[in-house]
């Protein structure tokens, strides 16, 4: 007999089908999650898959605080990275491939039984290409509620402020992400490469504020959603001491299609630092 774990499970590829479906038809397991990153540089001193490390720290640790309320699909690994190309290694997927990519896996996670989706992301320039097609999943899956938020954006607008020197987040690799890898994978970070000025600010303390409140935040919505009271999450970004609210502080990236609602002049101001 396979010995359970002390730690329960909830990522879907560590289920029997016989499991998932006794989990589903019993009802008590009523959401699935969509982890969604990128693979990408993250200047000198973070690894390439520090998005993907984030988003699966954030997912696993709060289904686990509500298991087996809701079930984790495969990290999607490759976002739309384009504004990152010219650093090799950087891996990126057109706007409409990566969203039907997206959508793909929400509808088989609907048609599997779960009437709640929870598509979270972890990489800013997947936030616009992801915002501008969600009325259209709604209306292609009737009947189910699909969600879609940064992981960042279940932050109340003080903690950032009150917490990072810098009062800039989610950045990219500065003080906000350096922290959270500092104490989620602090073997992924190479303190001996460090070069970008906001980066030197992070600490491991920071790192556990921010992501462990960002962990409790999630489980607390996920139960809401269960309950038919989850609150609609906006995007946010904290630009130097001040709150951005919407989509437009992050990339625009014109490779691809042109989806809804955006254009080549559509208004861009995003905080990530590529070089």
């Amino acid at each position: 007999m396979k010995e359970e774990s002390r730690e329960p499970r909830v990522l879907l590829g560590d289920f029997t089908r016989v499991e998932i479906r006794a989990l589903i038809e019993s009802n008590r397991t009523q959401i699935g999650i969509v982890p969604v990153a990128a693979t990408e540089q993250h200047l000198h001193h973070l690894e390439m898959s520090t998005d993907c490390t984030e988003i699966e720290f954030v997912t696993r640790r709060a289904a686990q605080k509500v298991a087996p309320l809701a079930i984790i699909a495969p990290t999607v690994s490759v976002g739309v990275s384009e504004h990152h190309m010219k650093h090799v290694g950087s891996l990126t997927s057109r706007w409409e491939i990566f969203t039907e990519y997206v959508f793909d896996i929400a509808e088989s996670l609907a048609r599997g039984g779960l009437k709640k989706i929870v598509i979270i992301n972890g990489h800013g320039g997947n936030v616009r290409p992801l915002s501008s097609v969600m009325d259209r999943f709604r209306q292609e899956l009737p009947r189910t509620d699909v969600r879609n938020f940064s992981y960042w954006d279940l932050l109340p607008e003080e903690v950032p402020l009150t917490h990072l020197e810098t009062q800039v987040a989610p950045g990219h690799a500065q003080e906000f992400e350096t922290s959270a890898l500092q104490y989620i994978a602090p073997h992924k970070v190479h303190a001996e490469l460090v070069e970008n000025a906001e980066a030197r600010k992070a600490t491991r303390e920071k790192g556990k504020v921010l992501m462990d409140f960002i962990v409790d935040a999630l489980a607390d919505y996920l139960r809401s959603l269960a309950e038919g009271k989850a609150r609609i999450v906006e995007p946010v970004s904290w630009v130097s001491g001040a709150v951005k609210w919407g989509v437009e502080w992050h990339p625009f990236v014109s490779r691809g299609t042109s989806l809804p609602e955006e254009s080549e002049d559509a208004s861009s101001l995003p905080t990530e630092t590529y070089d």
